[in-house]
């Protein structure tokens, strides 16, 4: 497995690279830091969680050896595509489906014509280089989970248009994940950016950074609430149901806090008022624009098109046939995927 410890990340100077008003942004942000006594954020170590967050979907028991040169890493299978999954498909739809699609053979067995490379940065797609590319932002139905690697939709659009594909993309995540990665690591990383498409995530999705501590040792004897730093990840939440099980008012659907207009100043319980942060219709609407115009303020200072489409436009107005799917029978099949890649070309040239 790649090690991100020895790569790439650990030695960039990202401070070099920032402009003006990034620097100030970070050094605001440090300042409330020391007041804290904490390390300043590293944007080397906020680099390695997005790397760690793509491999999380992989084990090293899936992974073959690279027979390309243009990838550093070749796994058969994905969390959510697994050769568990794929054995426990019991004789009925599902195993007739995943015959009919060739993934698996007349005795039920994997015919392991699925593929993921992975390059060295954490994405699936070709190293990156200077030629001219094509980048995407998405989720698992940009990254293709249980679609072969040549059949991906962003593989096919960059090969019809013979640029390069940057696949910005990870399963279950919104596209507020790319917000950092937008604002400090795009530019570095992708050269000669040609167009940017964004497939659209569920808007429910939230994603942060959770700083774990050390709670048996304190910082400061007097202030209970310093400990000492141990790590930082990058999580994603997804509908949130732990926080649906105990909400103040459990429809059986995203759930909403109680109004509370009275005399008090008695606010919504933690759990219900955190679940308003998280869930609101607002509050997913206001990410999702803030993580678009992000990127969009990348493709003007560019002067690239942008695209943006929507996950369920990409699922309604593009699945081929009743019986396309990918290998995990979740996501869409090949067919899709060609479909909607021909489209964004049409879409492309007549930008």
């Amino acid at each position: 497995m790649y090690n991100k410890n020895t790569d790439i990340f650990s030695d960039i100077n990202y401070l070099d690279y920032l402009d003006e008003h990034q620097k100030i942004i970070l050094q605001h942000d440090n300042r409330f830091i020391k007041d804290t006594n904490q390390k300043d954020i590293s944007l080397n170590d906020i680099r390695k969680m997005y790397f760690d967050r793509s491999f999380n979907n992989f084990v090293t028991k899936w992974q073959e050896r690279c027979d390309r040169s243009e990838y550093s890493m070749h796994f058969k299978y994905c969390i959510g595509d697994t050769p568990e999954a794929i054995d426990n498909q019991q004789e009925g739809f599902g195993q007739k489906l995943l015959k009919r699609e060739g993934y698996i053979d007349i005795d039920g067995k994997s015919n392991n014509n699925v593929s993921y490379y992975m390059n060295k940065h954490g994405f699936r797609c070709p190293e990156f280089s200077d030629s001219d590319c094509i980048a995407y932002f998405g989720c698992s139905h940009t990254f293709g989970i249980g679609i072969d690697q040549d059949a991906i939709w962003t593989e096919l659009l960059a090969n019809s248009l013979g640029l390069r594909s940057v696949n910005i993309s990870c399963p279950a995540v919104g596209i507020d994940f790319w917000n950092i990665y937008a604002n400090y690591f795009f530019e570095y990383e992708v050269k000669n950016c040609k167009a940017i498409v964004i497939l659209l995530p569920p808007s429910i999705r939230h994603s942060y950074f959770c700083n774990w501590y050390d709670y048996e040792n304190p910082k400061y004897e007097y202030h209970e609430n310093i400990f000492h730093e141990t790590g930082t990840d990058l999580i994603q939440m997804e509908w949130i149901r732990d926080f649906r099980k105990k909400s103040t008012l459990n429809t059986g659907r995203v759930p909403f806090v109680h109004k509370y207009f009275d005399a008090t100043d008695t606010e919504p319980d933690w759990i219900g008022h955190n679940q308003n942060i998280l869930l609101g219709k607002e509050n997913c609407f206001n990410r999702t624009s803030a993580a678009v115009f992000n990127i969009k303020r990348i493709a003007e200072k560019l002067n690239i098109p942008l695209i943006i489409e929507s996950s369920y436009a990409f699922a309604d107005d593009h699945h081929a046939d009743d019986y396309d799917f990918a290998r995990d029978i979740s996501h869409y099949g090949k067919r899709t995927h060609k479909n909607f890649s021909d489209y964004l070309k049409n879409k492309l040239d007549n930008e």
